[in-house]
């Protein structure tokens, strides 16, 4: 069986409604972000040019896929590059709430990271699967041909 975002997702929401101390909470702040990283990833590899990093980045595999996101290299007026430059600033900020939910125990969960984590991610799987292409009306072929006279879409790039 396999399962996608939108499950992943699910699980958070529902550890969430179900927590009783700050490692539920913990927890899912880790899930909501791992429930949209593959994706993620999967969207930006779908581009037909990877994204950008600065010269001198250091940072790991998912620091690099958010600045890649963030900076994508097609035509930057595109939905696609509009999409990819928002879903890297979500999935940087959901990373920065994963990262102290899994190694800063020291630092305090504000009572809000939870929700905002898993509005994130909602946000995230909306825009991947927003189109990526405008709808156009176009014309009949032949208004006296066998069609029903309604305009027809076309989707262009």
């Amino acid at each position: 069986m396999s399962v996608c975002a939108t499950d992943l997702l699910a699980a958070a929401e529902k550890a969430f409604s179900n927590a009783d101390c700050e490692a539920d909470l913990r927890g899912v702040l880790s899930r909501a972000y791992y429930s949209i990283y593959q994706d993620g990833e999967a969207f930006h590899m779908s581009l037909s040019s990877p994204g950008s990093l600065q010269p001198n980045s250091r940072g790991g595999k998912h620091q690099n896929l958010h600045e890649q996101l963030k900076n994508p290299t097609i035509n930057r007026d595109s939905e696609k590059a509009k999409i990819s430059r928002k879903i890297g600033a979500l999935m940087s900020s959901l990373h920065v709430l994963r990262v102290k939910a899994d190694y800063r125990r020291e630092q305090h969960l504000a009572q809000s990271d939870p929700l905002d984590s898993i509005a994130g991610a909602k946000k995230i799987i909306e825009l991947l699967q927003a189109p990526t292409e405008k709808p156009v009306v176009s014309p009949p072929e032949d208004p006296k041909g066998p069609t029903t006279g309604r305009p027809t879409l076309t989707r262009i790039k």
